[in-house]
């Protein structure tokens, strides 16, 4: 799935490139650098999973993650018993990202205000690109989570 995540953004910071005065390459810019961190925070999550596969690790209270240190102190603190990362282990943490990542997307749409009320019309033009990017992202994750069952 990494893999797949990296060429999605790959793609995207293919797309992107110095203007100056081509408008529509700049909207293209807008909305690719968007995917791109969007996307490139979704890998580093993974990445990080991946790297506990065959170790001992926390599952985290309130969330689908995990950590490799005890952390009881901390807000989203872990449970007190490890259990040992395995493949199977990281592809469910890989559903639950993607399912995360879905609601969280689909929530900031319909929960959020649709357009900008900035008094600054590139700021809503901004705005209302990221909003149509959010939505590929949002199909994006969908189609990737149901590949992956």
């Amino acid at each position: 799935m990494i893999e797949l995540f990296e060429k999605y953004k790959e793609i995207a910071d293919e797309r992107i490139k110095p203007t100056i005065d081509d408008r529509r390459q700049f909207e293209n810019n807008c909305k690719y650098t968007f995917i791109s961190e969007t996307i490139g925070g979704s890998i580093n999550a993974l990445k990080a999973h991946q790297k506990y596969i065959g170790s001992s690790v926390y599952k985290r209270e309130r969330s689908f993650s995990y950590s490799d240190t005890c952390d009881r102190d901390f807000l989203n603190r872990t449970e007190e018993n490890s259990v040992l990362f395995t493949e199977e282990l990281y592809k469910k943490f890989q559903e639950d990202a993607l399912k995360f990542y879905i609601e969280y997307h689909t929530k900031k749409l319909t929960e959020n205000q649709i357009v900008s009320n900035s008094t600054c019309k590139l700021t809503n033009l901004r705005f209302e690109w990221e909003l149509e990017m959010t939505q590929e992202l949002i199909k994006f994750y969908k189609e990737t989570l149901n590949s992956l069952k």
